[in-house]
């Protein structure tokens, strides 16, 4: 089953540039349908996440203009289909909030799409890691069976298309 994500909290701020964004947390929901070994439908409690992610209507850097993005639309108390997902990226670094500098080989972020179609959310987390200049490590954890030939590592290719062509 998909996963559902809700929108818990949005606020509108102004970045660097002083373009306006929405600044959206979002949850998984705190229980999940799975199918048991019996073949009904189970209940079960999962571990809930919080995440935030930024929105712009229209953002402007520089010289170069960057189309809405998708969950500038959502409304609070919205669910949508997605994934926090998380993955291993080669390292970098990030200062906390008192300045001190430190390296971290993972990343976090919202993958919007249906994850029962393992195809597509293959291509759609390679495509998000890529956009947030993030290469993967290790190749998504959603597989599919279909893959067969692997001619070179995910973490080796350049682009999500490349990926997709390959599954």
């Amino acid at each position: 089953m998909s996963n559902l994500l809700k929108v818990s909290k949005i606020e509108i701020r102004k970045d660097k540039n002083d373009n306006p964004y929405k600044y959206i947390e979002v949850s998984n929901y705190p229980h999940k349908l799975v199918i048991g070994p019996d073949g009904t439908n189970v209940k079960v409690r999962q571990m809930s996440r919080t995440i935030a992610i930024t929105a712009w209507d229209k953002r402007i850097v520089g010289e170069y203009s960057f189309v809405k993005a998708p969950a500038f639309d959502l409304e609070e108390g919205e669910s949508f289909e997605a994934e926090i997902v998380t993955r291993e990226v080669p390292g970098y670094e990030i200062a906390d909030n008192d300045g001190e500098v430190r390296t971290v080989n993972t990343y976090t972020c919202v993958v919007f799409g249906n994850s029962d179609d393992k195809k597509s959310f293959n291509a759609a987390v390679l495509q998000e890691f890529s956009r947030r200049e993030h290469s993967l490590s290790e190749g998504p954890t959603v597989q599919t069976t279909e893959r067969t030939d692997i001619s070179e590592p995910i973490s080796e290719l350049s682009t999500a298309k490349k990926a997709a062509d390959m599954v």
